[in-house]
């Protein structure tokens, strides 16, 4: 945070855009295996329509938790455990309930006019990242929207700009999402950095 405790939505992408640029081939390697994941459930999708959301909480939303979770240790380490990428497949029944919360979310920002998806997205902008260290979708949603009343606006801000990428990612054959989606990840690490380092922190044991 900065600015009294407002978050600086220009630090956190420089930043983000600064992480990227150095170790920008491990980031595509994670945005490449959610990419095929993205395509695997487009194509479930021209099966029948509602294969697309069963593809998009089955298969997509546990890939993104993998990739979120290896770029999470990635930051933390300084090296890509290629190992990572499945976590969201270990804890699979997690994953998925997290995938069902998230979609619950953004539709009930699509029936609010469809305007509210923006603040859906900001809302849910640390909710994978927790959900990697607790294992716990509901604690992970808490604290998600716990951090977005912190600073509703910066939050809607930074969704609103990372939605964008996305489109403009999509737009290139899709392929751009190789590059968009693992430095959206990255924006939500590096906000769920913040959120650690703003909670209170317990007293030192006495001596």
């Amino acid at each position: 945070m900065a600015n009294g405790g407002q978050l600086s939505v220009n630090g956190i992408l420089s930043r983000a855009w600064g992480l990227f640029r150095a170790d920008w081939a491990d980031y595509l390697q994670v945005g490449a295996v959610v990419w095929v994941a993205v395509l695997l459930g487009a194509a479930l999708g021209q099966l029948h329509d509602s294969f697309a959301l069963l593809g998009g909480i089955l298969i997509v939303g546990p890939v993104g938790v993998g990739a979120v979770s290896a770029l999470l240790t990635h930051k933390r380490t300084g090296r890509l455990d290629h190992d990572r990428v499945f976590d969201g497949f270990r804890m699979y029944p997690q994953a998925v309930v997290a995938s069902v919360l998230a979609a619950a979310v953004h539709l009930l920002g699509l029936l609010a006019c469809g305007v509210g998806i923006v603040p859906a997205h900001g809302l849910l902008l640390v909710f994978f990242p927790i959900l990697c260290d607790q294992k716990d979708p509901a604690r992970a949603l808490r604290g998600s929207w716990n951090f977005f009343l912190r600073d509703p606006w910066a939050l809607v801000v930074l969704a609103l700009v990372l939605m964008v990428l996305h489109v403009v990612g999509a737009l290139v054959f899709t392929v751009g999402l190789v590059a968009t989606m693992p430095f959206a990840y990255l924006v939500s690490i590096l906000l769920y950095e913040e959120a650690l380092r703003s909670e209170p922190q317990p007293p030192a044991p006495m001596p």
